[in-house]
């Protein structure tokens, strides 16, 4: 399944940032992306940078509930780490909750018990 996200900065901000930056603020902010997944299917992740990882790949998997003051959840995320790199699946995806869910029946079981 291809992952979209959703935009993080609005027109009315992004468009003078990136003239004042003389065009460097986009790249940047696609830099701050590379770890992102693209394509998540059967075999693996596929980041935004173009990394492939096999679920087989991750040696630690950590889950990251950021709350509020009322105890309401204002972000729920999954990080993941392999030795060649990391991928964070992240609450401002388009179908968060389904490509994490998705994410976690593939990964093997040992990851979140350490």
């Amino acid at each position: 399944m291809e992952v979209k996200l959703h935009p993080t900065i609005p027109g009315c901000i992004y468009w003078p940032c990136t003239l004042m930056t003389f065009g460097l603020f986009p790249l940047i902010l696609r830099a701050g992306e590379a770890h992102l997944p693209k394509i998540v299917d059967e075999q693996g992740v596929t980041t935004r940078g173009g990394k492939r990882y096999a679920w087989t790949d991750f040696t630690r998997a950590t889950r990251v509930k950021v709350r509020g003051k009322g105890g309401y959840i204002l972000s729920d995320e999954i990080l993941l780490d392999s030795p060649t790199g990391k991928v964070g699946f992240l609450a401002r995806m388009v179908d968060a909750d389904k490509v994490k869910e998705y994410a976690l029946q593939h990964l093997p079981d040992h990851l979140f018990k350490q």
